[in-house]
Formats: structure tokens, C-alpha cells, sequence
């Protein structure tokens, strides 16, 4: 577990800004194991558990004014937004086309983000920076500016929040990701939306209103804001109760805050699984993973969701994508349907090795000691060429996850280019 802590805050966000949207984004193609990818881009978030501050993050983060209280619907919201849009289906990251200045852009739809940034390579055309945050970070201190809002749409529709706008580095999320992610949209423009989100048809839609009769939607669930607005369910695990999950669509793995995972297993209702590593902006993270007994929330019951040992408590994209999920966040609410992968088993195979896209190829980027991938002499900076007879630049990350942590015992080829040399090797995925 990593930590950034806010050293000290300058420019007008100083004054207006208390609540920091900065996600960590926790950019892990798995060790061939659990995939909470997209937590390059982490929040600030500060909320009371047990008499004690703990901070929502994957890569936990500590903010100064720990004292202050948002309202994350006191602000001025902007109108609803309207139409359909394409985005991956069964479970993959929800990107929407963002446009800017004549170009469009690609931004990660996350919940889990208080407020919405851009990457890097935007900074030129963010203008003056109205602000810095002063971070504490694994490898030192480093500062994050924040912008007033450029002129962004989705489809012709103006965004724009109360809060200002953050910058960050992105590379290692679309590296991890295989895909081109240019920002992310949190809860500042969320907040104020009625959407839908159809995995199995690979839609998202916004809405004025919601259909009428609301059952038709599913079961209602009655969402939580933490303090910085990002929205949360209410369930229990084993005999403890009650416990409050971070909704995530920029994760697509789900966790349990680290003392909750051990006080599960110790009561034996979680299997212990292998541990995970992975790279965000602020560093290494690694932990553990295991298999839950029972999770409900409401009246929704599942049984062996796989959960990583990483604060806070949350689910993601793995979970959701069981169902047809719709979002009414101005009336509190969320709405699950049963959609088509509501039963679909957990992944319970781990190959050893992590892997990056970079520069169009499919790199090896490390490879655990006695793992399939070390047994069948995979070496980091290997690049992929063929994966059982398929050019390896036909899988996006979400399709190679899919392969390589679902069937223990299932045999996998490789066709690999070390040092200007194809190499052939084979490895068997083991049980987690």
C-alpha cells in the first residue's frame, strides 16, 4: 500500500477547492490475476469508519482539510446530458468521446472520481494553472496543478463543474489498458445525470427522466455519498455488517479494505488467494487477493466474488457488468437488472506475469518468481507476437484477462521476440 498526503495547497483551489478528485490510477494489466486497472487516477476522498479517518483510494491518499464536510449536491449542478453512446461490452472500460478544441477525445466514465481530469499531454491547452496540490508520493514530493474548465462537450453538450479541473500523467493507464485514455469524467459532472449502462449491448445512455413503471429497471438500491460525493451501497460480508462499497466504474475488479480482509479470513469466510502487484503514478502497489463466501447488498446475494485486499471496500466493473445498471444519482438511487453475465464464474486462474501495450506491442513488463509464466522462461521486455496461433494485437486487455485468469489448468502458447529473436514456449495457467 502506497500513500500520498497533501503537504499544502496554493491558488484559489486553496480557498474553495477542499475536495481534491485525484485518483491514483491503479494501471494493472493482472499479474494475470485480478484487474483493478484503472486506479491510475485515484481520488482524494476523506470519510469517518470505526472513530477513525480512513481515505478512499487504491493507493491511499491523505488530504489536509480532513476537517471539512462536502454536500456533494450543494453545488450548482450542471443540465442533464442526453443520447446513446457506444462503449465496450461485458465488463470493459466505459469511455466516452469527449470533444475539445476539434478533436476527440477518449475519457474514462468513472464513479469513483470526485472530480474530472486530463492527462498530461493536455496541460498546454488547460491554460493558467489556478492552483497546486503539494503531494507526498513513494518516490518524494511532487505537485499537481489544477485549471479552470477548457470548452468541452459530449455531443454538442457543454461540461462543466463548480470544481476545477485536475492534471495528471495518464501514460501508464493506457499502457496498462491498451487503450488511448485522455481524461477522466468523475463525480463533479456525474452527480447531476440519470444514465444507464447496458453491458450486454454496449451502451451507455443519459436520460432527463427515468422510465415509468421504475420496476421495470430492477431492483432499487438506495445510493450513499461519501464526503467528497462519490457514491457508495451498503452491504455485508459473512456475519459483518454493515460495510460501505465504493461504487467504481474506473475498476473492474472489486476489494475489501485490508483489515476487513483479514478479519474474513481469520473467521474463515474468505479463501486467501495469490497476492497481486501493480504500477500507478504514485508508485508500486501489491497485495493480496481471495475468494468471498457471501456478499449482500439489499436483497442481491453472491456468492465467491473474488476480492482484493486493497483499501477501500469497493465494487467494479466485474460486479456491475452482471447487470443492466441505471444511475439516478440526483434521485439517490441505483437500479440493477439481471443481464445476460449475471452468473458468470469468477476468475480463478493466475499466469505470473504482467504485461504493458506500448508502442502497439504487448510487453512483458515482470514475472513472478516459480509462477506458469517463469516456469515456461517468459522474461521481462519479451514482446507478444502470437498467442495461441492469434496475433497478439488482436486482444485489448479485457480480452486478454479473459484468457489468461479464467480456466486453471488450461494451456496457453506464445510466439515471443527477445532481443530480435522469436522465441516459441507454452505455459499452463495454475489454480489461484
Amino acid at each position: 500500500m502506497c500513500q500520498w498526503a497533501v503537504m499544502e495547497s496554493t491558488g484559489s483551489d486553496a480557498s474553495r477547492d477542499k475536495c481534491v478528485a485525484l485518483r491514483d490510477v491503479q494501471a494493472k494489466v493482472p499479474d494475470c490475476g485480478d484487474s483493478r486497472l484503472s486506479h491510475l487516477f485515484k481520488r482524494l476522498i476523506p470519510f469517518h469508519r470505526s472513530g477513525t479517518l480512513a481515505l478512499v483510494a487504491l493507493c491511499v491518499l491523505a488530504i489536509s482539510t480532513i476537517g471539512w464536510t462536502a454536500d456533494p449536491f450543494a453545488a450548482d449542478d450542471m443540465p442533464s446530458l442526453s443520447g446513446e453512446f457506444a462503449v465496450g461490452k461485458d465488463g470493459r472500460m466505459i469511455l466516452l468521446p469527449i470533444e475539445m478544441e476539434g478533436r476527440v477525445l477518449q475519457f474514462l466514465l468513472d464513479t469513483g472520481a470526485c472530480r474530472t481530469g486530463f492527462d498530461l499531454s493536455l496541460r498546454d491547452t488547460l491554460g493558467t494553472t489556478v492552483g497546486r496540490q503539494r503531494l507526498q508520493t513513494p518516490a518524494g514530493i511532487t505537485n499537481v496543478e489544477t485549471f479552470h474548465w477548457p470548452k468541452i462537450s459530449l455531443n454538442g453538450q457543454s461540461l462543466k463543474s463548480d470544481l476545477n479541473v485536475v492534471c495528471v500523467d495518464l501514460t501508464d493507464l493506457r499502457q496498462a489498458s491498451s487503450k488511448q485514455i485522455d481524461g477522466v469524467l468523475g463525480m463533479d459532472i456525474l452527480r447531476s445525470q440519470r444514465l444507464t449502462i447496458d453491458f450486454d449491448r454496449g451502451t451507455l445512455t443519459f436520460m432527463d427522466s427515468l422510465l415509468q413503471p421504475r420496476s421495470r429497471l430492477g431492483t432499487r438500491l438506495a445510493l450513499g455519498f461519501f464526503e467528497s460525493g462519490v457514491p457508495y451501497l451498503t452491504g455485508s460480508v459473512g456475519d459483518i455488517h454493515p460495510e460501505r462499497f465504493l461504487i467504481d466504474t474506473g475498476a473492474q475488479g472489486n476489494s475489501l479494505n485490508p483489515e476487513l480482509f483479514d478479519r474474513l479470513v481469520e473467521k474463515q469466510h474468505l479463501r486467501a488467494g495469490g497476492p497481486f502487484s501493480s504500477v500507478t503514478v504514485a508508485g508500486p502497489v501489491q497485495g493480496g487477493r481471495g475468494y468471498l463466501d457471501h456478499l449482500a447488498i439489499g436483497p442481491i446475494h453472491h456468492e465467491g466474488l473474488r476480492m482484493s485486499r486493497v483499501g477501500p471496500s469497493s465494487i467494479g466493473l466485474r460486479y456491475l457488468s452482471r447487470y443492466r445498471v441505471t444511475f439516478d444519482f440526483p434521485d439517490r438511487a441505483v437500479y440493477l437488472r439481471t443481464g445476460a453475465d449475471h452468473a458468470k464464474p469468477e476468475p480463478h486462474a493466475s499466469c505470473g506475469m504482467s504485461l504493458r501495450w506500448i508502442s502497439g506491442n504487448v510487453t512483458v513488463e515482470s514475472v513472478k518468481p516459480t509462477s506458469p509464466a517463469a516456469r515456461a522462461e517468459i522474461q521481462p521486455s519479451d514482446v507478444l507476437v502470437r498467442i495461441d496461433g492469434k496475433s497478439a494485437t488482436e486482444f485489448d486487455q479485457f480480452a486478454m484477462r479473459q484468457l489468461l485468469t479464467y480456466e486453471p489448468g488450461r494451456k496457453v502458447s506464445f510466439r515471443l521476440l527477445r532481443k530480435g529473436r522469436e522465441i516459441s514456449t507454452e505455459l499452463v495457467l495454475e489454480e489461484d
